[in-house]
């Protein structure tokens, strides 16, 4: 739908603010909207979860603890203030509480809480500071001029952003769950393919082992080790620090370079080669074709996840926490062992780890995971059929991917444009 502009406009006299409605007034946020810097508490010192005698409180990451008093009363944003999030508001209403890391705004009789809420999320309006730890320049945005409608005009847009933001956000929700359910439906094709093979009327056998279930009769039960010539894993202790890092050498292949079947490569760290050598005594080699698993995992990266070492990183070393195999080639292909390692981490991995919010294997435990093992041929076969299922839902997942970054351009272009009144929308709210 095409959205008319207003009737005429005039130079707001700031550059990049450009021309404006004639009846919309240039002016400083600190005219009509006040400020106050958040709380002292720290994230840490409060609730997580909510209690009767508790009331919401907001954190630079939003309304995510709870605290005993409230500090306001009625409406207000929310502004984190500090970190990855800096920028970011959030509407605050009836009883609530701040945390450190926060900025409070509230809005005078001349301006409405929830069109400035909207203005306030426009692209690069606020002023940010620093680089390793960004911050808000709160006082040095609120005295750059902007310029704001009519209060009643305000309400008008607000109302009008709320209900087109609404439909926008749940195209995008949609968008999302899709990418959630090809992800789930690329791990229930690649598994069913790998303990089930490529032909469905084989004989089975059952194993035993609650992630394979029964499988061909002709093929083998293993632990991993069974299809190792040798393995190693990562220098623990402090042998190995970020401060050993250089610009060039002995790769590092650290937790973030070992996905789920793929090797990530963008993530890079070498350190010097006398270091590896005589520092750490080597012994922690990786080369092309080698298995390399994670012993560490969280609840974005599965525990026990592994990928083959591609053949081009040159001079290689594992880190901590990371396992390499050097498989034996004759009887076993590393693609087809990291999907069973990767079906097995999607089930029960865990299990086998240790701790809480991060579970830990150790190499001993990785050695002794259990995996299925056809004929040598028959292994390439499915790892190449495994690799079509994940380029066909890996195409269809970063579609829809395209499709909620083009969502959420449309998103912000469109309250951009209604705030700053470069599109008319008073007859459509």
């Amino acid at each position: 739908m095409s959205l008319s502009r207003y009737e005429s406009y005039k130079d707001s006299g700031v550059e990049w603010l450009g021309e404006v409605p004639a009846g919309w007034e240039v002016i400083p946020p600190k005219r009509i909207v006040s400020s106050k810097a958040g709380g002292t508490l720290i994230k840490g010192q409060c609730s997580p979860e909510p209690a009767d005698d508790l009331v919401p409180a907001f954190s630079a990451s939003g309304q995510d603890v709870w605290v005993e008093e409230a500090d306001y009363s009625g409406e207000g944003i929310v502004l984190s203030a500090v970190g990855a999030l800096c920028g970011k508001t959030f509407k605050a209403d009836r009883e609530w509480g701040v945390v450190a890391n926060t900025h409070c705004l509230f809005c005078g009789p001349d301006a409405d809480r929830d069109f400035f809420w909207y203005v306030t999320n426009v692209r690069n309006w606020w002023v940010i500071g620093g680089t390793a730890q960004p911050f808000v320049k709160v006082r040095e945005t609120l005295e750059r001029p902007w310029v704001f409608p009519p209060r009643d005009e305000q309400t008008a847009i607000a109302a009008y952003l709320d209900r087109e933001t609404g439909k926008i956000d749940g195209l995008v929700a949609e968008q999302r769950r899709l990418i959630g359910l090809l992800a789930e439906k690329r791990r229930a094709a690649i598994s069913r393919v790998v303990t089930r093979g490529l032909d469905p009327a084989a004989p089975r056998k059952p194993t035993g082992v609650n992630w394979l279930g029964d499988v061909p009769e002709h093929w083998q039960v293993l632990k991993l080790s069974r299809v190792a010539t040798e393995f190693c894993d990562g220098p623990f202790g402090s042998g190995l620090k970020s401060s050993h890092y250089v610009e060039e050498g002995v790769r590092v292949i650290r937790l973030g370079n070992i996905r789920d079947g793929e090797f990530e490569r963008e993530s890079e760290a070498f350190i010097d080669p006398d270091y590896y050598r005589e520092g750490l005594g080597g012994g922690h080699d990786v080369r092309g074709g080698d298995l390399v698993v994670a012993g560490l995992g969280d609840a974005n990266h599965l525990l026990g996840r592994a990928c083959v070492a591609p053949a081009d990183l040159g001079p290689t070393m594992v880190k901590a926490d990371c396992f390499r195999f050097r498989l034996d080639e004759s009887s076993s292909d590393a693609k087809f062992v990291s999907l069973c390692l990767n079906v097995s981490a999607s089930y029960d991995a865990g299990l086998y780890g240790t701790g809480t919010t991060r579970t830990r294997m150790n190499l001993s435990t990785v050695a002794n995971r259990r995996i299925v093992l056809p004929p040598l041929s028959e292994q390439k076969a499915i790892a190449d059929r495994c690799a079509t299922i994940a380029t066909t839902f890996g195409q269809m997942a970063r579609d829809a991917e395209s499709a909620v970054a083009l969502l959420l351009e449309r998103r912000s272009a469109l309250i951009s444009a209604a705030v700053t009144g470069q599109i008319d929308v008073r007859g459509l709210a």
